[in-house]
């Protein structure tokens, strides 16, 4: 679905959760996610509850809402000029060569409107395959995502960094920031990341706390990228860390 569809349900400011066409920058945050990601900061999510596949005979009235696998002999220009349809020719097959339909004919992934849109244009739709729901809805847990406004970057360079344990010399959090010192500070404190908090109040106890070991400067442009590289970095080292997004992580070979 992430790489045929340009439809997801989005968190938008005044609006909600909608089920909506994606902005470029959604479509880019929403096909970067890994299958079964779930963190507070996602703004574009799948639709929720699990679907169920649909194969040969499809009658899409029977869900709430359908995302399946269609050909057309022909389709109107308006269905050329709004969705997104592949012509099937000899140098631009069809993705499913099991499916027998004619040089020339189209195909495309459609939701369940606009499959209806295609037949009210008088589109001859043949539907192969795909996923109904029997819900579409969103959940009470779906809160709207942490997005921190845009902070006012008065220098050039920033610090990726790592909290470590001084004894063991593993790393346990990989973060960035402008002052690294006055970020330790702030994370002796910080409730938020259960994981992290429960590591350092174990350190607490001892009579410690973490150590900062400086990882690299780098420009701002690329901070986040930096700071991915070395969580990811750490994180197939076999080091626990605690940074959120680890949570979601099977092994430390899992991709991201």
């Amino acid at each position: 679905m992430q790489i045929y569809s340009s439809r997801a349900w989005v968190y938008r400011e005044g609006q909600g959760w909608i089920f909506d066409e994606l902005t470029p920058d959604e479509l880019v945050e929403f096909k970067s996610y890994t299958y079964g990601i779930t963190i507070p900061r996602m703004r574009v999510r799948l639709p929720y509850s699990h679907a169920i596949g649909l194969l040969g005979e499809v009658e899409i009235n029977n869900y709430v809402n359908c995302f399946v696998y269609c050909t057309m002999p022909q389709v109107h220009p308006f269905v050329l000029k709004r969705l997104r349809i592949h012509q099937i020719t000899d140098n631009e097959p069809m993705h499913y060569a099991w499916y027998s339909v004619d040089p020339g004919s189209y195909e495309a992934w459609l939701w369940s409107d606009e499959v209806a849109f295609c037949q009210e244009l008088g589109c001859k739709v043949t539907i192969h395959r795909g996923d109904g729901w029997l819900e579409w809805n969103v959940p009470a847990e779906w809160k709207p995502p942490l997005i921190k406004p845009p902070r006012v970057q008065s220098k050039e360079h920033t610090f990726i960094y790592a909290l470590t344990d001084e004894f063991t010399k593993e790393v346990r959090y990989v973060g960035k920031a402008d002052n690294p010192e006055k970020r330790l500070a702030q994370h002796l404190k910080d409730t938020q990341n259960s994981a992290k908090w429960a590591w350092i109040q174990n350190l607490s106890l001892q009579g410690r706390k973490p150590a900062l070991l400086l990882l690299e400067k780098v420009d701002v442009k690329v901070e986040f990228e930096r700071e991915r590289y070395w969580i990811k970095h750490y994180w197939q080292q076999g080091h626990n860390l605690t940074n959120d997004i680890c949570r979601l992580w099977y092994s430390p070979d899992e991709e991201f």
